[in-house]
């Protein structure tokens, strides 16, 4: 579910931002979002920030030459998964 704020961490783990915290912060004002809901988004958004400082998993070293099993294929949608109905 997106909330809004995205954190956004650099691919060499020495830098991070907020992206639309003014956008969070006025669906706080406007009671899109729940205060108490707002600080745990944040809290969670803190914890992943020191799980990248720490080199935690998914930021180890080697995550970013992960690839996908080429076996698997691309999936298959059944007909019609694209229109409402």
């Amino acid at each position: 579910m997106d909330q809004t704020l995205d954190l956004v961490i650099w691919p060499n783990l020495q830098g991070h931002f907020w992206k639309d915290e003014d956008e969070f912060q006025w669906g706080i004002e406007a009671w899109l979002v729940h205060r108490a809901q707002g600080e745990a988004l944040r809290a969670i958004g803190a914890s992943v920030l020191e799980d990248a400082k720490r080199g935690a998993w998914p930021f180890a070293d080697g995550w970013e030459r992960w690839r996908p099993d080429g076996a698997l294929g691309l999936p298959v949608f059944p007909e019609g998964w694209d229109r409402l109905e």
